[in-house]
């Protein structure tokens, strides 16, 4: 796996590169993302309820941790996003 960034028509993209043996030879995946997209809040992604409540209130604590797992594409990066926007 393995990143970079590039400026493209006076923005910031970034790209990530994941490599994979298969049966058949090697898989390559490259993802483009636009960091300066919309920003997202917590809600729009469909987090709601107890579960926004809950994840609320550990963002609240100055102690912890929060994990954001899953597979590629799942949303993971844009929810981190959406969370940092909450201190910013």
């Amino acid at each position: 796996d393995g990143r970079f960034s590039t400026k493209v028509a006076d923005r910031n993209i970034d790209f990530r590169v994941s490599v994979l043996p298969t049966t058949l030879g090697e898989k390559a995946v490259m993802r483009i993302l636009d960091p300066s997209q919309k920003k997202i809040d917590l809600e729009s992604l469909g987090i709601t309820g107890r579960n926004l409540r809950t994840l609320k209130k550990g963002l609240s604590k100055s102690f912890g941790m929060i994990l954001s797992t899953g597979p590629t594409g799942s949303g993971k990066t844009t929810t981190l996003y959406s969370i940092l926007n909450i201190f910013n």
